[in-house]
C-alpha cells in the first residue's frame, strides 16, 4: 500500500537531480543533467528570477527518497522541479555551471542569500508521483489538467491595456445580456478589440470609454441592445473579423445606424455594466476607488470676448455662426455643430484672404507666429485647427461617417479661443468703406500692376476691388500671408494691404 506523502524541508545538498528527467536524454551524471538543462530550458533565466524574488510559495518540489541497499540514504531525487533545482544549485556554487553560463549565474548570485532547506512533498517511489506529473505536463486533460489562461484571462488578471478592457467589458456586459456564451467568446477578444477601439466604431455604437476602468454607454439601454445583437452576430458569423482595416470598420460602423427599431437618441453618459460582476460577486465598496467623471459636455462654450469682438467687425454671418454653434446642444446635434464650427472657420480666414486652400493650410505655423501664438502652443493649435477641418469635411461630405465627439469639439474651440480672438482683430473692418475712401482720392482706378496677374483679373472684375490709377509702389513688405504697399498717387501716400486671396483694402493715410 502507497503511503500518504509527506511534507518536509530538505537542505539543497541533500537534493538530486533527475538523470532520467523526460526534459532530456538519459545521462549518466548531474553535470551533464545540468549541461542540458542550461542548454535546451531556460535554466538561466529561471536563476536569475529566483535570486530576485525566491522560490515560488505555491509550487513545491515533488521528492523520492534515494534508497541503497543498506536502506534510507537521507539523500532525495528530484521527480518534479528539477529546472528549480538545478537553478538553486547553481546559485549555490556557481562552479558548476557551464562555462558559457558562469558569468551570468555568479552575477545572478552576488546579492542572492542562499536557501538552506527547500519545502519538497516526498513520495515513496517515482511511479507515485506519475499521476501528478502527468497532470501538470500534459495539457488540460479535459479539465483534469493544469489550463491555462487565455488571452482574454490573461487581460483580466493583469488588467491589460486600456484598449483590451474596452473590448472585455463590451463582451462581459453582453455575456451578463444573454448576447454571447463563455464558449462563443473563445478567441474573439482580438477582433472585437481591433472594432471598438475604433473611433468612428465606439461613436456608433454609443461606447464612452473616457475611463477605461468604467466602460460607459450614450445610447438608451435598447438601442445599446440592438447594436450589440448586430455587432455579436457578425462577430460569430464572420462577417466581422480581425482582418479587417480602418476603412472596413468605419463602413460597417456606418450600417449600424440603419439598424431597424433604433431611435438614434443619445443620453448622458452610464456604465454599460451591471452592479455586479459576470461572477455575481459584488465589490467590497471600501476597495473601490470613488471616480467622479467629468461632466459631458452640452454646449460649445460661449466666449464673451470674441462675441463682442465679432460685434465689431459686424460681419452677420460671422456674429450668426459664432451664436449658433454655442447655443445648439453639441451633445444632441454633435454633426451639425462640427459643420458650423467648420464653416466659422471658412468665414473668418476668408475675410483674411484665404481663397482656395484649406483653412488648415492657411493657419500654418508661419501664420499663426505672425499671429503672435505662442511657441509652446503652436502644436497643440495646428492640431485643434487640423481635427476641426477634418471633422467638417468628413460630416460634410461622407454618405455615412460623421463625428460624434462634442467634448473634443468644445475642447478644441477653447484651445484655439486666443487665435480666434487675433484673426478677428486682424480683419479688416468693413473694407468696402475703405474702397470708398479711395474713390474719393482718385475717381479713376485700374489694377494695381506688380505683384500678381491674377489679383489684377479679379480687381478688374470687381470695379469696388480695385487700386488707384497712377499708383506707384514705393515699397513692398511681406509678413504672414499679407503684403504691405506703399504707393504714391497725387502727393498722398497711401499704405495698402494686400491680402493673400488678392483683395485690397486700405490699412491708413498720410498725406506727404
Amino acid at each position: 500500500m502507497t503511503n500518504k506523502p509527506s511534507e518536509q524541508n530538505i537542505p539543497v545538498e541533500r537534493l538530486f537531480l533527475d538523470l532520467g528527467n523526460p526534459r532530456h536524454k538519459e545521462v549518466e551524471t548531474e553535470k551533464e543533467a545540468i549541461e542540458l538543462l542550461c542548454s535546451n530550458e531556460d535554466v538561466i533565466p529561471l536563476a536569475r528570477d529566483i535570486a530576485r524574488y525566491g522560490l515560488s510559495p505555491i509550487d513545491r518540489l515533488a521528492v523520492v527518497s534515494d534508497n541503497d541497499e543498506d536502506g534510507p540514504s537521507g539523500n532525495f531525487v528530484v521527480a518534479e522541479g528539477n529546472r528549480r533545482l538545478c537553478a538553486l544549485k547553481l546559485l549555490t556554487d556557481p562552479d558548476l555551471a557551464p562555462s558559457k553560463h558562469k558569468d551570468a549565474i555568479e552575477k545572478a548570485a552576488a546579492d542572492w542569500t542562499p536557501i538552506a532547506k527547500i519545502p519538497c512533498v516526498v513520495f515513496d517511489d517515482k511511479a507515485s508521483t506519475d499521476p501528478w506529473l502527468e497532470r501538470r505536463h500534459q495539457g488540460p486533460l479535459d479539465g483534469v489538467g493544469l489550463k491555462p489562461w487565455d488571452a482574454e484571462q490573461k487581460a483580466r488578471h493583469s488588467g491589460g491595456s486600456s484598449q483590451n478592457r474596452v473590448a472585455q467589458s463590451f463582451l462581459d456586459w453582453a455575456q451578463q445580456e444573454g448576447l454571447i456564451n463563455p464558449q462563443q467568446r473563445k478567441g474573439r477578444l482580438t477582433t472585437a478589440q481591433r472594432y471598438l477601439n475604433n473611433r468612428v466604431m465606439k461613436n456608433a455604437m454609443g461606447i464612452d470609454a473616457t475611463d477605461p476602468n468604467q466602460i460607459c454607454r450614450t445610447r438608451p439601454e435598447d438601442d445599446m441592445r440592438l447594436l450589440a445583437q448586430r455587432f455579436i452576430g457578425d462577430l460569430l458569423s464572420g462577417e466581422v473579423t480581425s482582418r479587417h482595416k480602418t476603412p472596413d470598420i468605419e463602413k460597417y460602423a456606418g450600417k449600424l445606424d440603419s439598424i431597424k427599431g433604433l431611435t438614434r437618441e443619445r443620453v448622458d453618459s452610464k456604465p454599460l455594466a451591471h452592479d455586479h460582476s459576470t461572477s455575481g460577486v459584488s465589490p467590497n465598496p471600501s476597495e473601490k476607488s470613488i471616480k467622479t467623471k467629468p461632466k459631458r459636455v452640452s454646449k460649445i462654450s460661449y466666449d464673451a470676448k470674441i462675441d463682442e469682438d465679432l460685434k465689431k467687425l459686424d460681419n452677420r454671418k460671422l456674429i450668426s455662426l459664432y451664436n449658433s454653434v454655442t447655443k445648439v446642444s453639441a451633445w444632441e446635434h454633435t454633426p451639425l455643430v462640427a459643420v458650423g464650427v467648420w464653416s466659422f472657420f471658412e468665414t473668418l480666414t476668408a475675410l483674411l484672404g484665404r481663397e482656395k486652400a484649406s483653412f488648415s493650410s492657411f493657419l500654418n505655423k508661419q501664420c499663426l507666429k505672425y499671429h503672435g501664438i505662442d511657441a509652446a502652443d503652436i502644436r497643440a493649435v495646428l492640431e485643434a485647427i487640423e481635427r476641426i477641418h477634418a471633422y467638417g469635411n468628413t460630416t460634410k461630405h461622407h454618405h455615412t461617417s460623421a463625428t460624434f465627439s462634442a467634448d473634443q469639439l468644445d475642447n478644441d474651440m477653447t484651445i484655439l479661443r486666443g487665435l480666434i480672438v487675433k484673426l478677428i482683430a486682424a480683419a479688416p473692418r468693413d473694407p468696402w468703406r475703405h474702397f470708398l475712401l479711395a474713390e474719393e482720392i482718385c475717381p479713376c482706378y485700374e489694377a494695381l500692376a506688380g505683384k500678381t496677374q491674377k489679383a489684377a483679373r479679379e480687381w478688374r472684375a470687381y470695379p469696388h476691388r480695385c487700386a488707384i490709377r497712377g499708383a506707384r509702389p514705393v515699397s513692398i513688405r511681406w509678413f504672414g500671408r499679407y503684403c504691405n504697399w506703399t504707393v504714391y498717387v497725387g502727393g498722398t501716400t497711401l499704405s495698402l494691404t494686400l491680402a493673400a486671396a488678392g483683395w485690397l483694402w486700405l490699412c491708413c493715410t498720410a498725406v506727404t
